[in-house]
């Protein structure tokens, strides 16, 4: 049965089958699909009917076949899916700016991403920079880069040294090594190379001893 209202004094429509409330469209004009508890600014919302399967929610199928993708909150978690096998893409109507095929492999930039994350920068004939920016946020001894960790503990880094002692070192490219391997902190990892802003290159060699050389290259 459908109930509907005849008249501007109706405060909502309800939509019931076998005796249950299925969707309404309340006062201001709000839809709720699966509840009837709308908030003011809920344009559509939909209550999903389980709380453990990603198949649900807002369900989008493919003219072609019966390729589906899904939007839902399941698990504690807010949900984007897609048919197993299919990849997942995000852009504007005329290109594609991110990529996750079916392998878990990211493109930023490709279509055709080999490996976990995959960037291609735009063609250009200047020298800006393009890539990653790992942007350090922090105001001293923070460090910001790239961590790469091994099966059981993080065994190198690579990253920016803002408030590094000597001021000199401050702002410098700096690789490190963990020497702790149970150590899952990036805390741990040790400075083993630096290269300041004048482009000075200091090495340390596990405690025997310093090599330094200056802007120009000199050891």
């Amino acid at each position: 049965a459908v109930f509907y209202g005849v008249s501007a004094n109706v405060a909502s429509h309800t939509l019931y089958t076998a005796g249950s409330a299925r969707m309404i469209i309340n006062s201001s004009g709000n839809v709720g699909i699966g509840t009837t508890s709308i908030g003011t600014n809920d344009k559509l919302l939909i209550k999903t009917s389980v709380d453990n399967s990603v198949a649900q929610g807002l369900v989008i199928q493919r003219s072609a076949n019966t390729d589906e993708g899904y939007i839902n909150y399941n698990g504690g978690g807010f949900q984007f899916r897609s048919t197993d096998g299919d990849p997942m893409v995000f852009g504007q109507v005329s290109n594609e700016r991110v990529r996750i095929d079916p392998s878990g492999n990211v493109g930023i930039g490709v279509t055709g991403p080999n490996q976990r994350l995959q960037v291609q920068t735009a063609t250009t004939t200047d020298s800006s920079f393009q890539g990653i920016n790992v942007h350090n946020n922090g105001t001293t001894g923070t460090r910001a880069g790239i961590c790469f960790q091994g099966y059981d503990w993080v065994q190198s880094a690579i990253w920016h040294g803002r408030g590094m002692t000597p001021t000199s070192e401050s702002g410098a490219l700096v690789l490190g090594t963990n020497p702790n391997t149970t150590d899952l902190t990036v805390s741990g990892v040790v400075a083993r190379m630096v290269i300041n802003n004048a482009g000075a290159i200091k090495f340390n060699a596990y405690g025997a001893g310093t090599l330094v050389t200056d802007a120009s290259g000199n050891i």
